[in-house]
């Protein structure tokens, strides 16, 4: 028997956002489970179906637990980075996201109705190379949806995308709770 070496991803930042998407697109095909499952750690492993077809059935096992634990533990959303160094750039987080263009939104708003498809143009719209930096403030490059700079995110580790969207989910639980208070808080003011 031939002696293969596997890669197995075992954290978010071993799987890229692309790899990621490939992931989801055979989760959602049809097909037997079996054949996803094969498939599945095919793509996670970056090897072959055949590959994953002539390994003993108990190495499998153990390769599944390790991706289902992986898949089953999102990153601590504590890990957000607004910014980070990719490919020799310097990327920063749009710094004031009250005063995104009508272009931003719109585009971010069209994009999030696919989020997994669209993934690494929502980042690309999100994090922009940085223009000028002094301390911890810093501006990023306009947004010019004619660059096409989306297709270098799809290497991004899924891991910034999970942090960044994991940001988002916990700004948006505070942002209810604070705005419910303020609500109570002008009840009592009317009824007073």
């Amino acid at each position: 028997m031939e002696r293969v070496k596997l890669t197995i991803p075992d954290n978010w930042n071993d799987i890229t956002i692309e790899t990621y998407q490939k992931y989801v697109i055979i989760q959602d095909s049809k097909g037997s489970e079996k054949n996803k499952i094969i498939r599945s750690l095919a793509l996670l492993c970056n090897t072959t179906t055949k590959i994953i077809k002539g390994m003993l059935y108990s190495d499998l096992l153990d390769i599944m637990n390790i991706v289902k634990d992986l898949l089953d533990n999102e990153p601590d959303n504590t890990d957000f980075e607004k910014t980070f160094k990719f490919k020799k750039v310097k990327y920063g987080f749009v710094p004031n996201l009250s005063k995104l263009t009508t272009g931003e939104y719109i585009d971010l708003e069209n994009l999030s109705k696919d989020p997994i498809v669209n993934l690494h143009i929502i980042m690309s719209i999100l994090y922009r190379p940085i223009t000028i930096e002094k301390n911890d403030r810093y501006a990023i490059e306009n947004y010019d949806p004619d660059q096409f700079k989306e297709e270098i995110f799809k290497e991004l580790p899924m891991s910034r995308a999970l942090n960044s969207l994991g940001f988002f989910l916990s700004l948006g639980e505070k942002l209810a709770k604070i705005s419910r208070r303020y609500l109570k808080q002008q009840e009592k003011l009317v009824k007073g």
